[in-house]
């Protein structure tokens, strides 16, 4: 037919295609951001059977009215091992902690993101949430040399900055406030029976808990078979996944210098040098470019009571050099600040 009518003779038209971007899974795109980065800063990635064995809730010590007590229980299990759909994912990372000091591997940093299981009913399918947990154990820079790395070992605060990290990396580090998330010291009713009081922390967004940091009870990695001290983080993943984010901003280099103050304060010991640091940055003044905690000390020279939280802070401003008065006005207010607030005092030199 084309041929009879003359090829010619046909006008020149682009199909009607639609070139339409398809739609992306904003959840498995953030699951495997977040897979890749914390393979990026040493850890790397367990992937545990969903099916568990209903034992380690006893080793944990869970509660008998714990959510997680409620398993779904398969009806042709492969074997008594795997008899039950997890309810947490820090069982099966003990387990590869095990393993891994039977092979005389002892410098440990995994993470898992699954799902984990909570029965609501036999009519019912039960409800799927997708977890994100992590073990460190053993030295803090694995198997590097000792030669560029010393031998320390890990503790809390790596496990805390592992999360603050993923928090970061997610764009959830908003600013402190109400209804900001930040990190929560759990009380005895609150806390997850299986951490070492005073070495834990939740995660909190208001009333909502998303998730705990902490060091695991030496008699609890007794039940598997583990001497050496773990520290954990287990995050809900599905909510951090639905919270907004912080939108994407630029600020371009700056172009004068900074100028930096130290800060030497005496606090009441109940005082959280986090709070000291938070309510700077909350202060609003457009000067404040960057506040950090270099020191944290109770001795002799500090009175039974209190301690003192050293604070560096640093000052620039986009549009001219600084002049020490700029800089004095924003510091002294700043002291006058935390004086009120938190009754502190400057410390002697």
């Amino acid at each position: 037919m084309a041929r009879l009518h003359g090829y010619g003779n046909i006008p020149v038209t682009l199909p009607q295609v639609s070139l339409s971007y398809p739609e992306q899974d904003q959840g498995r795109i953030k699951r495997t951001t977040i897979t890749r980065l914390l393979t990026g800063i040493g850890f790397s990635e367990a992937i545990n059977y969903s099916f568990s064995n209903d034992k380690y809730l006893d080793l944990l010590q869970l509660a008998s009215d714990d959510d997680r007590r409620h398993t779904v229980r398969l009806l042709n299990p492969l074997s008594e091992e795997q008899g039950v759909l997890r309810t947490s994912l820090l069982p099966g990372l003990l387990e590869n902690v095990d393993r891994n000091i039977r092979f005389q591997k002892t410098e440990v940093k995994l993470f898992e993101l699954g799902k984990v299981f909570t029965d609501i009913g036999a009519a019912t399918q039960p409800i799927e949430r997708n977890r994100l947990a992590g073990i460190l154990c053993g030295n803090r820079h694995g198997y590097a040399s000792p030669l560029h790395f010393k031998e320390n070992k890990v503790d809390f605060l790596d496990a805390k900055g592992a999360v603050e990290f993923i928090l970061g990396q997610m764009r959830l580090n908003l600013p402190a406030g109400p209804t900001s998330i930040g990190f929560d010291l759990p009380g005895a009713d609150d806390r997850e029976p299986f951490v070492v009081p005073g070495e834990t922390l939740q995660l909190r967004l208001g009333e909502t808990i998303l998730g705990s940091v902490g060091r695991i009870r030496p008699e609890i990695l007794r039940g598997f078979d583990i001497k050496l001290d773990v520290y954990y983080f287990d995050l809900d993943f599905d909510a951090l996944c639905g919270l907004v984010a912080a939108p994407k901003s630029f600020t371009a280099l700056p172009v004068y210098p900074a100028v930096k103050r130290d800060i030497a304060l005496v606090v009441p010991g109940s005082v959280a040098a986090g709070d000291l640091v938070n309510a700077i940055r909350t202060s609003r003044d457009a000067l404040i470019e960057d506040v950090a905690i270099f020191d944290v000390y109770q001795g002799k020279t500090i009175q039974n009571g209190y301690k003192s939280v050293a604070i560096s802070v640093t000052y620039r401003s986009s549009a001219k050099t600084l002049t020490e008065k700029n800089v004095e006005k924003s510091n002294k207010k700043i002291v006058d600040l935390l004086t009120e607030q938190f009754g502190a005092s400057l410390r002697d030199a």
